[in-house]
């Protein structure tokens, strides 16, 4: 089922679709977006009253990519925090580390990189729960930092589906 937020749009195209197979999209509108002035959220299901699950903590670069993945975790009843660099993942982990069960960190980033941001957070917890995201690792390093004691690999590009389902099983819930 696709996910739409006023210009952004993620979701799976069937066959003849976007140019072929099966497919992931993923839109991002131009940043003076008038729907988002005046609607910024296109409702298909009700928000959590008050989020009351599990704080997840986003740290990618992408800032829309952040945005989506924190409105659709937010009405699933999840508290989520946004990074968009390293440093600023590592800065909000120390500060709520005692509430974060969870950080979806992208591996790709300029700057500080995913695994120096992984190294950080296991300096602050060595029990950190860390859910890894990457369009760009081959098999040898995700492998390697799936051997470090990671809750998870989510390969970019993913549906919301795939997103849901990989945060309920790095934090052991049933879907």
């Amino acid at each position: 089922m696709p996910y739409r937020r006023p210009g952004l749009w993620l979701g799976e195209a069937g066959p003849g679709v976007a140019g072929g197979p099966l497919g992931r999209l993923f839109l991002a509108p131009p940043p003076s977006s008038s729907q988002d002035r005046h609607d910024p959220w296109a409702r298909s299901e009700p928000l959590a009253e008050e989020p009351h699950g599990p704080t997840v903590l986003v740290v990618d670069d992408e800032e829309a990519l952040c945005h989506l993945i924190r409105d659709a975790l937010a009405r699933r009843g999840y508290r989520v925090l946004v990074a968009t660099s390293g440093v600023e993942g590592v800065r909000l982990y120390r500060e709520h580390a005692r509430h974060v069960q969870l950080v979806i960190l992208d591996m790709v980033m300029p700057g500080m990189d995913g695994r120096a941001v992984f190294d950080a957070l296991q300096a602050i917890d060595p029990g950190v729960r860390v859910l890894v995201s990457s369009g760009y690792m081959d098999e040898g390093t995700a492998a390697n930092i799936l051997r470090r004691g990671v809750a998870g690999f989510l390969r970019k590009p993913y549906t919301l589906r795939e997103l849901v389902a990989a945060v309920q099983a790095a934090l052991g819930q049933s879907p």
